[in-house]
Parts: structure tokens; C-alpha cells; sequence
């Protein structure tokens, strides 16, 4: 069964499903030791923190990296999740 730490303390990440459907919420997306912060089509705003070797800017949602298309450090921009993988998200600029 996979756990992860929150705080202190630990949390069964079963208990973390059933919690979000309770409330009438969707099933997290799940990756080993983590949970995506987000979801394909998703919008919101975001600060660039960096910049990639390929030139896509990189911003964080706790701890999980999303490369945004053409931004550029210190912007913060608004965008749309396009495509989320198993370490990171992409994003565009909307």
C-alpha cells in the first residue's frame, strides 16, 4: 500500500482518495510517492522560476515542475495545462 509523509505524520494515500470523493471531488491522479496538482485543460497562474536547457520556462506546484512554452523567468503568466506526465506538466501561455 503506498504511503506518503504529510507534516509529521502519515497518511495512507487510499485515505487521501476516498476523502476528495467524499467531498464529491475526482480521484486524484496518482504517481509514486506524489500526487499531480493538476489536470489536463486546467488553468491558472503560474511564476516562472527558471528557464529549462530547451528554453521552456519552469514553474512549480509543489514540488511537481510544469515547462511552460515561451515564457521566461520572473513572468507571471496565466496558462493552460496541455499534456500531464508522470514527473511534469506541460503548459501554454494563455
Amino acid at each position: 500500500m503506498k504511503k506518503f509523509i504529510k507534516y509529521a505524520g502519515i497518511i495512507d494515500i487510499q485515505d487521501v482518495f476516498k476523502m476528495s470523493e467524499e467531498e464529491g471531488g475526482e480521484k486524484p491522479q496518482e504517481i509514486p510517492g506524489l500526487i499531480k496538482p493538476v489536470k489536463e485543460g486546467q488553468e491558472m497562474e503560474l511564476t516562472i522560476e527558471n528557464e529549462s536547457r530547451r528554453g521552456e520556462g519552469v514553474a512549480k506546484i509543489n514540488n511537481f515542475v510544469i515547462f511552460v512554452k515561451g515564457a521566461k523567468t520572473g513572468e507571471k503568466i496565466k496558462v493552460k495545462i496541455t499534456k500531464v506526465g508522470r514527473t511534469h506538466a506541460e503548459a501554454e501561455k494563455i
